[in-house]
Parts: C-alpha cells; sequence; structure tokens
C-alpha cells in the first residue's frame, strides 16, 4: 500500500469533517509517555506487539471506537510522531504490509 503525507490543512480537514464521513484513525507512534503530555485530539497511541503480529494501544482510549484488531479496516488512518517518521517504522510498515486500511498517511510536521 501507497504511503502518503498529509499536511496540516489536511490533518485539520478530520476535525471538520462531515458527520457522516468515513472516520479516520490517527495514530501517535511516539512513546507513551509523550503521548500522555501531549496528543492529537481522537488519536491512538500505537506499538506493534513484540510478535510483529499486532498493533496494540497504549492510550486505552475508546472514543467513539474502541481499538481492536481490525477497527482500521476499510477505514484513512494518519499517523503521526517525530519530525523523523518515515514509511520505515514498524507501524506504518506493519500498516502498508497488512493493506487493510482504505489510506495511509504521516503527517511529519511533528
Amino acid at each position: 500500500m501507497e504511503v502518503k503525507t498529509v499536511t496540516t490543512d489536511g490533518l485539520f480537514r478530520l476535525f471538520t469533517a462531515c458527520p457522516n464521513d468515513a472516520k479516520t484513525f490517527v495514530l501517535d507512534v511516539r512513546p507513551h509517555k509523550e503521548f500522555q503530555k501531549s496528543h492529537i485530539m481522537q488519536s491512538y497511541c500505537i506499538r506493534l506487539a513484540a510478535n510483529g503480529q499486532a498493533l496494540l494501544d497504549y492510550s486505552k482510549n475508546t472514543y467513539d471506537v474502541a481499538w481492536q484488531k481490525d477497527c482500521w479496516w476499510d477505514k484513512p488512518v494518519i499517523l503521526y510522531g517525530d519530525p523523523k517518521l518515515k514509511k520505515d517504522h514498524p507501524v506504518v510498515a506493519f500498516l502498508a504490509a497488512d493493506g487493510h486500511a482504505k489510506s495511509l498517511a504521516i503527517y511529519k510536521e511533528g
């Protein structure tokens, strides 16, 4: 799956979307400690499991969708972390190889 880059304007559009638009999953791949200090509203703090077979939610946020093994299937996904976040990050690589997301993008502006 192709991994694109999203700008600040693209991320802003998530918060001005129509209620009937598909839910976009925003995944924070920074360490949990940084997530707890501040994070994008409605985001999940996600890590790849030690066995490399699943994505785990360290935020324990439910919002209107509780994190589960297939909750991102057929949904747009945006990942963010530090400004050096690249396509080879374990979570990005897992989602790209998995291919179940509707689209996959990285917010690189930190």
